[in-house]
């Protein structure tokens, strides 16, 4: 198996990451980040696969924990769980430049706060998880999708959405 289409996908990624929480820390909507770095994960993990995915959503979420005030491994198992989610979806959707995008990132946006969730509920306190499901999440979700569709053609205009048939043929 080859890791070309790996690579330029994680790196991209990464970067978002990074950006986020130093640059673009301070860069708010009605108080609320959005979550970029996400929404252009999800996108390619869908085109990736889920073993590809899995590998870019650990690695970038170990990169976020460490940047980050959330224990180490929090954000890598979530994200891990989304690039096989995503993952399998790779080939069995009709990818609309608009649509698609947008449900990507509705569904992603709510299954990152659902899964906080889960995890504040088993290592933290109810009193803690509780909190997650707020204004703050409908406003990050709104962001998010309202960004995807803009993401997503960015994306195809540099390639990183799209696989090359070459690495089709040696999978």
């Amino acid at each position: 198996m080859t890791m070309s289409g790996f690579w330029p996908n994680t790196i991209l990624v990464a970067v978002f990451v990074v950006l986020q929480s130093t640059v673009l820390k301070n860069v708010t909507i009605f108080s609320v980040k959005p979550d970029i770095a996400l929404v252009i994960f999800l996108l390619t993990s869908t085109r990736q696969g889920s073993f590809r995915g899995q590998l870019t959503g650990f690695s970038t979420g170990l990169l976020q924990d460490f940047l980050s005030l959330s224990p180490l491994g929090f954000n890598a198992l979530i994200r891990t769980l989304f690039g096989y989610l995503y993952g399998i979806l790779k080939g069995k959707l009709f990818i609309d430049p608009i649509f698609f995008p947008i449900l990507i990132a509705v569904v992603g946006t709510l299954l990152k706060y659902l899964f906080s969730y889960i995890l504040l509920l088993i290592f933290v306190s109810a009193a803690s998880a509780g909190a997650v499901f707020s204004s703050h999440m409908w406003i990050e979700m709104g962001i998010n999708s309202f960004f995807a569709p803009f993401i997503f053609a960015l994306l195809k205009l540099l390639k990183f959405v799209q696989m090359r048939e070459r690495d089709e043929l040696f999978r």
